[in-house]
């Protein structure tokens, strides 16, 4: 994937002075200056998108593909890449995880989602049928083995994973 800039910049022509790309001035820009207050968390935590870490897994309540690179600094300087991390590692300052993953979410601009196991559909098999935009037809069958809410919009949207 490419920034903007680097959009704008294959459709200009030759005559017009190009933007810098984001993703190379932004690694040269150094961590304090870009560190920001972390919403959700107590005075002095703060937060910074970095490059993505490779191969780094963590067992998370959510999925974070939107928050690739976060890296979250706490008043002692350790360095956490994922919310329920630092939760884990300070249980008695920072209890609620899902109101503090909320107010971050609703501040960098992530949707919140949720998993439902408990809902009805779970474990049960499926086939859909439908015509994509080109006019092909398309089947998707196997079993919902996974269910996510996402609650930011006026009405919650129903997301399943089927294998």
């Amino acid at each position: 994937s490419k920034c903007e800039p680097c959009i704008r910049n294959r459709h200009r022509s030759e005559n017009i002075s190009k933007e810098v790309c984001l993703r190379k001035m932004c690694c040269q820009i150094e961590l304090e200056e870009k560190e920001q207050s972390a919403a959700g968390f107590p005075p002095g935590w703060r937060f910074v998108f970095d490059k993505p870490k490779q191969k780094m897994v963590f067992q998370t309540i959510e999925d974070h593909r939107g928050l690739d690179g976060l890296l979250l600094l706490a008043p002692n300087g350790r360095r956490y890449y994922s919310i329920e991390n630092a939760c884990r590692h300070n249980p008695t300052k920072l209890r609620d995880v899902e109101g503090i993953t909320k107010e971050f979410y609703k501040l960098v601009g992530e949707p919140m989602q949720r998993k439902d196991s408990h809902h009805v559909l779970l474990g049960k098999g499926i086939c859909e049928n439908w015509t994509d935009v080109k006019g092909d037809n398309k089947v998707v069958h196997g079993v919902i083995t996974d269910c996510k809410i996402q609650e930011d919009a006026s009405e919650p949207q129903v997301y399943f994973i089927v294998t």
